[in-house]
């Protein structure tokens, strides 16, 4: 078993998010040590030295990405009831989460914000700032090596209808705005000129 296996193991994963539920200051808006950094700082070791056990390599910028990839997964399952939720879907033909540790993740539920991410430590998409100290990677940019490695305690149930398409780029979106207006521009000068010949 690789670490990446051994980390997302049920056995040792449940322990990780049940400690990391354990210190607030980690991912509770609200709680008054949350930008404490000498207690996020305390937190994360308590979280390095348990995975410490499984990973020999093991650093707080390893915990972070780790955090990062539950939180993402978790919201993006999240994302797809709240979906099925709003397409009038009722009982069972609602969105049913496939990751087994979905409910372990929930106390985190009420702290995502509603257009992003509302945990720390993540870099800030251009479009929107959060409140997220520096120092985490985005939750949202899994490599393809750990999504595998959580598709196997999942039961490898992923479909291609679970793939997640970003949106359309700000700058594609700004060029193709460009590009139409500039003939719709265009347009009104030739029929200007169209005009001018008439009138000739």
């Amino acid at each position: 078993m690789t670490e990446q296996s051994a980390f997302y193991a049920p056995q040792f994963l449940r322990h990780f998010i049940e400690l990391y539920r354990s210190h607030p200051c980690l991912w509770q808006i609200k709680n008054p040590n949350y930008g404490n950094k000498s207690m996020r700082k305390a937190a994360y070791e308590d979280l390095v030295d348990l995975t410490k056990t499984i990973v020999q390599d093991c650093d707080e910028d390893y915990i972070k990405k780790k955090i990062d990839s539950l939180r993402g997964s978790y919201r993006r399952e999240t994302k797809k009831v709240n979906s099925s939720k709003a397409a009038g879907m009722t009982g069972e033909a609602i969105y049913t989460p496939k990751l087994w540790y979905y409910d372990l993740v929930s106390f985190v539920a009420d702290q995502e914000e509603a257009h992003g991410r509302a945990y720390p430590d993540s870099v800030p998409s251009p479009i929107q700032i959060h409140l997220r100290p520096p120092g985490e990677s985005s939750p949202d940019n899994l490599d393809n090596s750990e999504t595998n490695e959580m598709d196997m305690y999942n039961g490898g149930d992923m479909t291609d209808s679970d793939t997640v398409v970003d949106p359309l780029p700000l700058q594609v979106f700004l060029a193709l705005s460009f590009v139409f207006h500039f003939c719709c521009i265009l347009f009104f000068i030739h029929m200007l000129q169209f005009e001018l010949i008439l009138q000739l």
